[in-house]
């Protein structure tokens, strides 16, 4: 069973969202979510992995760059 009100407030003054059309196709775009959820993942990652590099062997790699 669902419930009628989402807080104690909304309760207490027996308010509630109702939407003012139900039948109306709610479109949402999850494009910044998801952009967000790549960031997450690849910072996430890249703290897991960068402790485990040896710091000499990467630097001999990028000396060439640098």
């Amino acid at each position: 069973m669902a419930c009628k009100y989402r807080n104690l407030i909304e309760r207490a003054l027996r308010d509630r969202l109702v939407y003012e059309s139900p039948n109306v196709n709610r479109v949402v775009s999850f494009e910044s979510m998801n952009c967000q959820l790549a960031w997450s993942e690849f910072s996430e990652s890249l703290l897991l992995l960068l402790p485990l590099l040896n710091s000499s062997s990467v630097k001999n790699f990028l000396r060439p760059f640098l």
